[in-house]
């Protein structure tokens, strides 16, 4: 099994924030520097639980989940 920075040597931090930018420009929400603890949903996502910068766990209902770690 690959690494993240093996897998995703091809994403720059600049390829990141064009796509970052993009999603906000399309009204997504964009929650960054969170730990992401788990994914919900039966075959189509519905919430993502995670700790949020402070500690807290939170979820949020969602449809669509992007993870883009930074190097």
């Amino acid at each position: 099994m690959a690494s993240w920075s093996e897998s995703l040597h091809h994403v720059d931090d600049g390829l990141r924030a064009y796509v970052v930018d993009m999603m906000r420009d399309r009204g997504m929400e964009i929650v960054e520097g969170v730990e992401p603890l788990a994914i919900a949903g039966n075959g189509k996502v519905s919430a993502v639980r995670y700790q949020d910068t402070s500690g807290l766990e939170q979820v949020i209902a969602s449809d669509f989940v992007f993870i883009a770690p930074r190097r």
